[in-house]
């Protein structure tokens, strides 16, 4: 398939530009000739230093631009009050204006904070996503949501929906397994808000999908991104519908914390899919045939499924959680595959739900 490019405007903000497709990247000249931009600034992960940036910068010379890099390092650590002052000054110190803009290339990491920079620097500037994992491409770099950790997961962030995303799949031919089957967990969350027909195209395709089919990787990247976008134009501030895109990560977010973030996202966020999904099944009827499919999808891309934590250690670390309201846990959770409802769940409820799926999730 070719590329794909989507125009597309998001309330309350502005017109933002999607081109997803094999060899997308190399529109990027055509992209900052419409942003028109003072200065770029590249700001990236030290893995990518001697793959895909020296392409970038060398397409950002094509409209005659310099390019400053600013490099990070990897993991969850890098989303840091401490990383964003170091940014900010550079970024006045380089002598960039409102008028600059930023590049964000990585994965979902960089993506967070690269964003948060840009939102907040002189109250904003441009941004171009250049995600470069498949957690990334599916996720993480559409929707506007930035952010830092502090103390609990993404406390301290922003909306601010980047000018222009750049989505090639031929990016992912380079990523080690492990750091590219973690993105499955996003996918099979996508599958399950859409219904049936994406779950199930996803259980056929799922063997050339971890080979990385070029044209498997494009049809499963462009309806992901066709389903979070359906999503964000009726909800950017996720006030409400947008808050499903939030599944399987309100126990995910809670295992990472007790992890100490040594347990990645995407692996949290597969525990969390099986996790609430058993609890669906409890509160909502969500079929139990369903969430052993979700299950063994997850399986099949080598991601963990069972936890050993405790239903009292997960509920303190989601009382630290920015989702909750009047201290009670909101959890969007499946009816049945393509439908969710909203359930602001009691605390001991909550508990005896975990206590339950845990139980389930382990025995099964």
């Amino acid at each position: 398939m070719g590329k794909v490019v989507i125009n597309d405007v998001v309330k309350f903000t502005r017109e933002f530009r999607v081109v997803i497709g094999c060899g997308a990247l190399n529109d990027l000249p055509k992209i900052l000739e419409w942003l028109r931009p003072h200065k770029a600034l590249v700001i990236t992960d030290s893995k990518l230093s001697n793959s895909v940036l020296p392409k970038v910068k060398e397409l950002i010379s094509e409209v005659g631009l310099e390019s400053l890099v600013i490099t990070l390092g990897g993991g969850e650590g890098v989303k840091s009050l401490s990383t964003l002052v170091k940014l900010w000054e550079l970024m006045i110190e380089s002598g960039l204006t409102r008028g600059s803009v930023v590049i964000a290339l990585g994965g979902g990491t960089v993506l967070d904070v690269a964003g948060f920079a840009a939102s907040t620097f002189m109250r904003g500037c441009k941004l171009v996503n250049i995600p470069t994992t498949l957690l990334s491409q599916v996720d993480a770099c559409l929707g506007g949501k930035t952010g830092i950790d502090l103390i609990g997961k993404n406390t301290v962030g922003t909306y601010y929906q980047a000018h222009a995303v750049v989505i090639d799949p031929e990016l992912l031919r380079t990523l080690p397994n492990d750091v590219f089957r973690e993105g499955i967990s996003e996918v099979v969350k996508y599958a399950v808000i859409d219904g049936e027909p994406f779950l199930k195209y996803l259980e056929g395709v799922m063997s050339d999908f971890l080979r990385r089919d070029a044209g498997v990787l494009e049809d499963v990247i462009r309806e992901c991104i066709e389903v979070k976008l359906s999503i964000i134009r009726r909800d950017y501030v996720e006030s409400g519908v947008r808050a499903v895109l939030n599944f399987g990560h309100t126990v995910g977010h809670a295992l990472e914390r007790l992890s100490e973030w040594s347990l990645s996202h995407g692996k949290a966020v597969s525990i969390g899919l099986v996790i609430e999904s058993l609890v669906a099944h409890k509160l909502l009827n969500f079929p139990l045939s369903d969430t052993y499919r979700i299950r063994e999808l997850l399986s099949r891309a080598g991601l963990p499924t069972v936890t050993n934590a405790s239903p009292s250690s997960i509920i303190e670390a989601t009382k630290l959680d920015k989702k909750f309201v009047r201290g009670l846990p909101k959890l969007p959770l499946p009816r049945r595959l393509g439908e969710f409802e909203i359930v602001e769940v009691d605390w001991g409820v909550f508990r005896r739900c975990l206590e339950v799926a845990l139980r389930m999730s382990v025995a099964s």
